[in-house]
């Protein structure tokens, strides 16, 4: 716990370098006129619209953050050198930083007034300071649609990627993600159990008999089969929106309560029982001490949380895999679908605002035909682990294609309806970061259910308050 209050320190105090930045105008200011693009954090008159300028003949540099490493080695490998062969006055600098460092060094880089061109999940205060440019103005001169990109555009928030900020477009995607349940086909025939597709909804009360039905004990690893991995509790109280309530509540604000409903009791007795029962690869112990496959891809589990990428991925590898959405914790609840896009954003003291959208533009609707897609999403091997978001491109013959030849990417794309955006709140993983302390309190300290998850909803509630007060500080 001491690491997160260092973080909530750290988290302020960068809030507060933002808010000092963002009225300073040190921003320089674009050429190209664009709502949000001022160098502080109020919106320029409505009535500035984009206007395209023309194309400069001077060699122009934009520099893109994102993590780098294999997860984004297609940026380098194909899209800069394809961009750059159309358009040689243009030079892409790469950068690559690494996920947990990208939100410090952007702010430190914003306070001394040089930031990158475009960069992938700015956090979420960063924009709220009005560092990303606004898009609305581009997208109305270019033909672009909000309807044209996929359900998850219409969200804000940095983990899943939506693209509107108080209902303004701030960013584009490249590609979006389910976030579903992969299940290994011959274990649940094994077991005598349904095959699930794509439009299934499963409650947490039929998983646990799933789980029961596939599990096998054993002695020696060779022997064991799991019934699935356990769907960690804070997944299904984040983007995975699989409870009515939400668990912040429709204001994304209020957790006790919410947290608390007869659903979610249930749900998090379930997830004990299953932990008891040794139903699942958490309590596995010393059986796989030192053991670093994956066991859902050596055949050993039965359900896992995936993405497309994934189910390709263990495909490839020998399993007969299906698709459907994750258990909803309420029964009934048609959302059992999560998921994420990746997307940029360009900040608004780029120098070259018309560049960079153009550069964003080609990677929000040209990018998924020419670079592979459902690729691994954890191994990041070399292409888009996600379908396109901008919607035209699944009618293109490549993914018409795709979806004749691959049941998986036929399923992926019905399931992509089935998200449900999740109300905004300005960080979920700190939110709920204390059901975390709450699901070990439950298993190996004793304390009911009840009891434990009531004061995990205050914590909850307490880091939810704070939250809300820095982000609306940093909006002022």
């Amino acid at each position: 716990m001491k690491n997160i209050k260092y973080s909530w320190l750290l988290s302020m105090l960068t809030a507060l370098v933002l808010v000092l930045s963002a009225c300073g105008g040190g921003q320089a200011s674009p050429t190209t006129k664009a709502a949000g693009a001022e160098a502080t954090a109020t919106q320029p008159p409505a009535e500035e619209k984009a206007t395209a300028t023309v194309a400069s003949a001077e060699t122009i540099k934009l520099v893109v953050w994102d993590f780098g490493g294999d997860e984004f080695s297609w940026m380098d490998n194909i899209v800069i050198p394809a961009y750059q062969e159309k358009h040689p006055n243009i030079k892409i600098e790469h950068v690559g930083v690494p996920e947990d460092e990208l939100g410090t060094k952007l702010e430190t880089a914003i306070a001394a007034n040089a930031p990158p061109d475009l960069v992938v999940f700015p956090p979420n205060r960063v924009v709220a300071a009005g560092h990303a440019l606004v898009l609305d103005d581009y997208m109305a001169r270019d033909g672009l649609n909000r309807s044209d990109y996929c359900t998850l555009f219409g969200s804000w928030n940095v983990f899943t990627g939506g693209g509107t900020y108080d209902n303004k477009v701030m960013s584009l995607p490249i590609d979006t993600n389910i976030w579903a349940m992969m299940y290994n086909k011959d274990l649940f025939a094994k077991a005598g159990l349904p095959m699930l597709g794509p439009d299934d909804v499963i409650d947490f009360d039929t998983w646990l008999n799933y789980a029961r039905a596939i599990n096998k004990p054993a002695d020696k690893l060779a022997d064991r089969v799991w019934g699935s991995n356990l769907f960690f509790p804070i997944w299904n109280s984040m983007n995975n929106y699989m409870s009515d309530p939400y668990v912040l509540g429709d204001d994304g604000r209020t957790c006790l309560g919410n947290a608390e409903t007869d659903d979610w009791v249930h749900f998090w007795e379930v997830q004990v029982t299953a932990y008891k029962e040794d139903l699942t690869t958490w309590t596995a112990g010393s059986m796989l001490t030192d053991v670093q496959e994956d066991m859902f891809l050596q055949g050993k589990v039965g359900m896992t949380e995936a993405a497309m990428g994934d189910a390709f991925n263990a495909a490839q590898q020998g399993l007969n895999v299906g698709l459907t959405g994750q258990p909803v914790v309420s029964k009934g609840w048609p959302g059992n679908v999560g998921g994420w896009n990746t997307d940029y954003y360009i900040m608004a003291a780029t120098k070259h605002p018309e560049e960079a959208w153009q550069f964003l533009k080609f990677l929000s609707i040209e990018v998924p035909m020419i670079v592979p897609v459902g690729t691994d999403a954890l191994a990041g091997a070399g292409g888009l682990p996600g379908l396109p978001c901008y919607l035209p491109l699944l009618k293109e013959a490549k993914f018409q294609e795709m979806m004749k030849q691959n049941p998986l990417v036929a399923d992926a794309v019905k399931l992509m309806k089935r998200i449900k955006l999740p109300p905004f709140t300005p960080d979920i993983w700190t939110s709920v970061n204390a059901f975390n302390d709450g699901f070990t309190a439950m298993t190996e300290q004793g304390v009911p259910v009840k009891e434990a998850l009531h004061k995990t909803a205050q914590d909850c509630q307490d880091a939810t308050d704070q939250l809300w007060s820095t982000y609306e500080a940093i909006r002022k």
